[in-house]
C-alpha cells in the first residue's frame, strides 16, 4: 500500500472579507488569489531548500486549502513535534542520524489583516521561542504575509533565513504574484521530474506533481521499466483532477500479467472516471475473469463509470455467491449506488437480501450495514434522524416495496446468533427513524426485546435506536426504566427522557391547538353564526373564590391574525357574574381568572413562559348579566369585538430557566394553575410544572403585570 502521511499538520485557509474604512484597489477575490499565490511561493521556496527535512518535504506542498472560522486569514502550519513520523538528519560527513527533541521544528506561513496570530502553542512540545522571520504588506491593502518559526535546531533557523532571502520581492499586484509563483513552480517541477525517476523518491514526487497539476511526467512513469515507479504513478493518478490523457496508458496496463498493477489500473480509472468510450470496453471482459479478485475491482470500476445495473447484474450476482467470504462482503457495497439511483432496485434488493442468511457473520454484518446506509440515505440524506430536532423522513416513492423488504429482513436479524450482527441490525433500524407508522410500530416492537439482549453492545444500540422513534416508542419506557440502574443507565435515562418529551409534545400540540387564538396578540373580529346561542351550566371557575356559579356559554366564529394564523374556528365565550362582588365577565374561556378591586381579568398560560392577559369585555362591568350579554352581542354585530391579548407577563426569565421544561430535555411544558390571590396591587400566582411537581409562587403587579419576585419550591 502507498504510504499516506498522517494529517497532524494544521492546514487552514481563511479567505479575506472586506473590512470597513479600508480603501482597496483590488476586488476581494483578487486579493485572495494574491495572498494565496504569495504564501504558495514561500512554501515552494522553502520546499526547494529543505529537501533533507522530511517533515517539510512531506507537508510544504500545495494541496487544497480549507476555509476556517475567520474570513480574513489563512495559514499553513507545520509542527513536527506533533507529527507521527521520525525526522532524519544528515551529518556533516554525510551520514544519516535519527532526529530527537532538539530537532523539532515549528513553521507558520500566514496571510491576513494586521499581525499574525500570537499566543503560546500549548499543544506543542517545542520549548524554543517563536521568532518572526518575514513580515511584508501587500501594497494597497491592509493584508500582511508573515513567516514565523521556532526550533532548537539553529541550523534550521539559519537556513530558513537564507531561504527566505531568495524570495522575489513583495509582489505589487496579484498578477505579479502569479508570475512569481509560476517561476518557483517551474523550479520545483524540474526537481520533481528528476525525483520521479528514482525509486526512493518516486512516490512522493508523483504525488506532488499531481498536486501541482503537472501530470505529464506521472503519466509517462506508467511505462517506466521499474515496477515500483509504475506503482507510485498509479497511486498518484487516482485523482479526479487527472485528465483523460491518462486513460489510454492505464488501459494498456490492464493487459499486464501483474495482477496487482492490473487491479491498481482499474481503481485509478475508476477514480479518474473519464474516457468512458475507451475505458468501459476495456474493463467489460474482466467481468468474465476466472479470478474473483479481478472481477470485483472491474465491477467496481464499471460502476464508477455509471454502466447500467442491468448490464452488470450477472457479474454482481456471481460475486455475491463467491466461495470467498471477503469477496462476498466487499461486493455488497457495489449495490449501494444502484439502489440509491433506483437502478434495477427490484432485482438488486433480493440478491443482496440473500446474504442476510450467509454462513459467515462478517458477510451478514456487511449486508446489514450497507442496506441500513441505503435506507438512511433514502430517508434522511445521510443525516442521523433526531426527532427532537425536528428531522423528517423523505418519501420513499417507488422504492417503498424494496424498503419494506429491507426493513423486514433487518428486523429478523435482531435474532441472529452473532451479537455483532444483532448490534448492527439495531443500529440500522435506529438510523431509519420514523418514516411510516405501520413500519415504525414493527421496528419498535422488534427493538424492545433487544433492550434486554445478553450482549451489552446490542442493548446499547437498541437504547439509542428506540429513542429515534419518539412518541411511537412509548411502550419501550418500562423496559428502559429497568435499565437505568445498569451500566447503561445514563443512556437509558436519556432515552426515557427523550421519549417522554416526545409523548408530551404531542399532548402539548393538542393543548396549544385548543388554546389558539387566545394566545395571540392580534385577532380578527369575532362573528356570530346561525348556531350561536347561550347555554346554561353550573360550575366553579379557577381563581374565582365562590360557590359554583351560573355560567352562560356560546360559540363564536373567528380566526387569529398574529404569529399563529389558523383557519376560521369556533371559540367558546363564557359569561358569568360573581354574586359576592357583582362583577361580570364576558370573554373567552380562560385558564384562570383574577378578581381585582375594579374588574376581572383572565389569564392564559403558555409553555414558553408567558401569561397572556385578557380584559373583561362586559359593558357594564356590573349589573344585570343578561343586559351585559345583549350589549356584547350588539358590539359583535358591529364587528368591534376581537378579544385578543394586549398584555403579557414573562415568567420564565425571573424564574429558574428549567422551571417550565422537562428534566434532561429542552421540551417546554404547559404550567398548571394552582391558585391566585390578590392583596391590594399585588397578585400571588402559584403555578406547577406538571412533569416535575415543582411549584413557582409569582408575585405580580396587578397594574403593570410585571413579576416582582419569584419563590420556587419542590412539590
Amino acid at each position: 500500500m502507498k504510504p499516506k502521511p498522517l494529517l497532524c499538520l494544521a492546514l487552514v485557509l481563511l479567505f479575506l472579507g472586506v473590512r470597513p474604512n479600508v480603501a482597496r484597489s483590488q476586488t476581494n477575490s483578487t486579493i485572495e488569489e494574491w495572498e494565496k499565490d504569495r504564501v504558495t511561493t514561500i512554501e515552494l521556496q522553502i520546499y526547494l531548500d529543505f529537501q533533507d527535512y522530511s517533515e517539510l518535504n512531506n507537508y510544504l506542498v500545495p494541496d487544497h486549502f480549507s476555509r476556517g472560522p475567520e474570513p480574513d486569514e489563512f495559514s499553513v502550519e507545520v509542527d513536527s513535534s506533533l507529527l507521527q513520523q521520525v525526522s532524519v538528519r544528515q551529518t556533516s560527513d554525510g551520514r544519516i542520524r535519527m532526529g530527537g527533541d532538539n530537532d523539532y521544528i515549528y513553521l507558520r506561513i500566514s496571510a491576513g489583516p494586521g499581525t499574525a496570530r500570537t499566543g503560546e502553542r500549548s499543544y506543542s512540545r517545542i520549548s524554543a521561542p517563536r521568532q518572526e522571520f518575514l513580515r511584508e504588506n501587500l501594497p494597497g491593502t491592509e493584508m500582511s504575509v508573515t513567516v514565523e518559526a521556532a526550533s532548537k535546531d539553529k541550523d534550521f533557523l539559519r537556513r530558513l533565513h537564507d531561504s527566505l532571502a531568495k524570495l522575489p520581492t513583495t509582489p505589487e499586484s496579484a498578477a505579479k504574484a502569479a508570475q512569481q509563483l509560476e517561476l518557483v513552480k517551474k523550479s520545483v517541477i524540474a526537481l520533481l521530474v528528476g525525483q520521479i525517476q528514482k525509486v526512493q523518491t518516486s512516490f512522493h514526487a508523483a504525488d506532488t506533481l499531481i498536486m501541482l497539476q503537472f501530470e505529464a511526467p506521472v503519466i509517462d512513469a506508467l511505462t517506466n521499466a521499474n515496477r515500483t515507479i509504475r506503482r507510485g504513478a498509479l497511486y498518484a493518478l487516482a485523482n479526479d483532477s487527472v485528465s483523460e490523457a491518462a486513460v489510454p496508458p492505464l488501459v494498456s496496463l490492464l493487459k499486464t500479467n501483474d495482477s496487482e498493477l492490473c487491479v491498481l489500473a482499474m481503481s485509478t480509472l475508476a477514480r479518474i472516471h473519464k474516457g468512458n468510450e475507451i475505458a468501459v470496453p476495456a474493463l467489460m471482459p474482466f467481468l468474465q475473469d476466472g479470478n474473483s479478485s479481478i472481477r470485483q475491482p472491474a465491477l467496481a470500476a464499471l460502476c464508477a463509470f455509471k454502466v447500467p445495473a442491468k448490464e452488470l447484474l450477472p457479474a454482481f450476482t456471481q460475486l455475491l455467491s463467491d466461495t470467498n467470504a471477503q469477496i462476498r462482503s466487499s461486493a455488497m457495497g457495489l449495490g449501494y449506488g444502484w439502489l440509491i439511483a433506483n437502478d434495477e432496485s427490484a432485482q438488486v434488493v433480493p440478491v443482496m437480501i440473500r446474504l442476510m442468511k450467509d454462513p459467515d457473520p462478517n458477510v451478514r454484518l456487511s449486508t446489514i450495514t450497507v442496506l441500513g446506509q441505503i435506507m438512511n440515505q433514502k430517508l434522511h440524506g445521510g443525516a442521523h434522524p433526531y426527532p427532537w430536532e425536528g428531522s423528517q423522513a423523505k418519501a420513499l416513492g417507488k422504492f417503498e416495496p424494496q424498503a419494506n423488504v429491507i426493513v423486514t429482513a433487518i428486523i429478523q436479524s435482531l435474532s441472529d446468533t452473532n451479537a455483532a450482527v444483532r448490534a448492527a441490525a439495531a443500529y440500522a433500524l435506529g438510523d431509519m427513524g420514523q418514516f411510516d407508522k405501520e413500519m415504525d410500530a414493527k421496528i419498535v416492537t422488534a427493538l424492545i426485546p433487544a433492550l434486554n439482549d445478553e450482549s451489552n453492545d446490542v442493548r446499547s444500540r437498541a437504547i439509542s435506536a428506540v429513542e429515534n422513534f419518539g412518541a411511537e416508542a412509548k411502550d419501550a419506557i418500562p423496559v428502559l426504566t429497568g435499565l437505568t440502574n445498569s451500566n447503561l443507565g445514563w443512556n437509558a435515562n436519556e432515552s426515557v427522557s427523550r421519549i417522554k418529551a416526545a409523548v408530551y409534545k404531542l399532548q402539548l400540540d393538542e393543548m396549544l391547538r385548543q388554546k389558539f387564538p387566545r394566545l395571540d396578540e392580534d385577532a380578527a373580529p369575532v362573528q356570530k353564526t346561525d348556531t350561536t346561542h347561550w347555554t346554561l351550566e353550573t360550575n366553579t371557575l379557577p381563581g374565582i373564590k365562590s360557590p359554583p356559579l351560573l355560567i352562560k356559554r356560546a360559540s363564536f366564529r373567528m380566526r387569529a391574525m398574529g404569529q399563529h394564523p389558523i383557519q376560521p374556528t369556533n371559540v367558546d365565550f363564557i359569561a358569568f357574574k360573581v354574586p359576592q362582588s357583582g362583577k361580570i365577565w364576558i370573554g373567552w374561556e380562560m385558564d384562570f381568572y383574577v378578581e381585582t378591586d375594579s374588574t376581572i381579568i383572565g389569564g392564559m398560560l403558555s409553555p414558553w413562559g408567558e401569561v397572556y392577559w385578557h380584559e373583561d369585555l362586559a359593558e357594564p362591568a356590573e349589573g344585570d348579566l343578561d343586559t351585559a350579554i345583549q350589549q356584547f352581542e350588539q358590539r359583535v354585530n358591529a364587528s368591534k369585538i376581537k378579544g385578543e391579548s394586549h398584555q403579557q407577563t414573562d415568567i420564565r426569565n425571573p424564574a429558574n430557566p428549567t422551571f417550565l421544561s422537562m428534566p434532561g430535555t429542552g421540551q417546554e411544558v404547559m404550567p398548571k394553575f394552582l391558585v391566585v390571590q390578590v392583596n391590594g396591587d399585588t397578585m400571588e400566582l402559584d403555578l406547577e410544572n406538571p412533569e416535575t411537581g415543582g411549584i413557582g409562587n409569582f408575585w405580580i403587579d396587578v397594574k403593570t403585570r410585571r413579576v416582582l419576585k419569584v419563590v420556587e419550591k419542590d412539590k
